[in-house]
């Protein structure tokens, strides 16, 4: 859990600089990095450490790299690599729920901008407040 709170930390800080810049910071990238090996040593260390928990938690990171890919950057590199690196740090439930859960955000909160006529079709929303909104509320719904 302590790995987790940190981690949400960090996206929430993540979240202010999204909204003012457009932009994810190399270090903000790299301390969810950090949590992550050091919630993996720990876990292999106390001997819970499971490999496929880790993998299947950075594969909504890997998905959103592989959708930056595709869509030529609609979605950034910065959320993807955001999500790969905080993954094993929140859990694979944690990280696939709550990327559901800030998907259905963004669609939603998207969704209303365009009917009220706030935004355009092109606008461009940042998305990690979005995923730090989905991996907070499937924290607490752990609790």
């Amino acid at each position: 859990m302590f790995f987790g709170l940190g981690v949400l930390l960090i996206m929430i800080i993540t979240s202010v600089g999204d909204i003012r810049s457009r932009a994810v910071l190399m270090w903000e990238i790299l301390g969810c990095l950090v949590m992550s090996f050091a919630k993996i040593a720990y876990s292999i260390y106390g001997g819970g450490f499971d490999a496929s928990d880790v993998l299947m938690s950075m594969m909504p990171g890997a998905f959103l790299l592989l959708l930056a890919y595709v869509s030529r950057q609609n979605v950034g590199y910065g959320d993807g690599l955001l999500i790969l690196c905080a993954g094993p740090a929140l859990g694979s439930n944690i990280t696939v729920m709550g990327m559901i859960a800030g998907v259905f955000a963004c669609g939603l909160i998207s969704g209303l901008l365009l009917v009220i006529k706030k935004v355009g079709r092109k606008a461009r929303i940042p998305f990690v407040p979005f995923m730090t909104l989905g991996m907070g509320v499937m924290m607490l719904a752990q609790v």
